[in-house]
């Protein structure tokens, strides 16, 4: 397990490419600013229009204004879900919802991260009555999600909150690799800062291969959380998406901040996003899955 030592990300030494010093003094700045001040503006490079906002405020990505297009359709397809999961017990091998994975034959866990009901590809919606598991939506995250309102959203529909230990493990994959995809950093598979940097910077222009670990201190860029899926390659071998960034998951945990798996705001997503990172401080984009025991 990965502990982080203090306020902003986890103080490794900075990945490949120019300026390593520079590179890290701008991650540690950039990251306590992100994750000690959610929901402010960010200013301190130009060209970031966006921070890790609760959706629907003044600088998230989300587009409420086109939900109403899309609300009803979600919603409709959402419905079912907390009557499908609610099993009336049943004999046989154990077996999982359509939405979740069977994880070592002990458990089951939602394959993408929970999003509401009426959430669209462009809209996180409104509707908290229960945790949907589906793709191309917006995840449900804020700022300021606790671990029993998203238990409550699991519960909800037949589910509950994972624990720390489950999370880990479903995240490392049946090879238990230190990423989900494997064990080493790959910035432009999963959403993270760096899979937004502006590669066309002299700097990033200049390097072998870009994205690279912590290329976006070096040359900027806009970030922003996707829906739910839209990274192919962000998926490990039980078939789980996006559990390395893109939105902190809330773990059922004595943990005094209970969050793993990194964000899409992270400077530092070399170690933010590793399964086994614990954060020291309290992180801004947070977001969940849901588990459960088998069928």
């Amino acid at each position: 397990m990965i502990v982080g030592s203090g306020p902003g990300c986890e103080p490794d030494p900075p990945g490949p490419g120019p300026g390593a010093d520079a590179a890290w003094e701008a991650d540690a700045a950039l990251d306590a600013s992100l994750d000690a001040a959610p929901d402010a503006v960010l200013d301190a490079r130009p060209d970031v229009s966006l921070i890790d906002a609760n959706p629907g405020d003044a600088g998230s990505d989300a587009a409420p204004d086109d939900a109403s297009a899309d609300a009803g359709d979600a919603s409709a397809d959402a419905a079912v879900g907390s009557d499908a999961n609610c099993p009336d017990g049943g004999t046989g091998p154990p077996s999982c919802p359509p939405d979740m994975v069977l994880v070592d034959g002990t458990y089951c866990i939602d394959i993408w991260e929970a999003s509401r009901p009426d959430a669209t590809s462009l809209s996180p919606g409104v509707d908290d009555s229960f945790a949907v598991s589906a793709p191309d939506r917006i995840p449900w995250w804020s700022s300021v999600l606790t671990p029993g309102e998203a238990d409550l959203a699991c519960q909800a529909d037949c589910k509950r909150l994972c624990t720390a230990a489950e999370w880990q493990t479903a995240c490392q994959g049946p090879s238990q690799t230190i990423y989900g995809y494997g064990d080493d950093y790959e910035p432009a598979t999963c959403n993270g800062i760096d899979t937004r940097c502006n590669c066309s910077h002299a700097t990033c222009a200049a390097q072998p291969e870009c994205p690279y670990a912590f290329c976006w201190s070096q040359c900027g860029g806009v970030f922003h959380v996707d829906a739910t899926g839209t990274s192919p390659g962000c998926i490990n071998g039980f078939g789980l998406y996006d559990m390395n960034g893109n939105v902190w998951e809330v773990v059922d945990a004595p943990d005094q901040y209970p969050f793993r798996g990194g964000a899409f705001n992270c400077a530092n997503s070399l170690s933010n996003h590793r399964c086994d990172f614990v954060p020291t401080w309290n992180i801004s984009a947070k977001g969940f899955r849901c588990c459960r025991d088998p069928q």
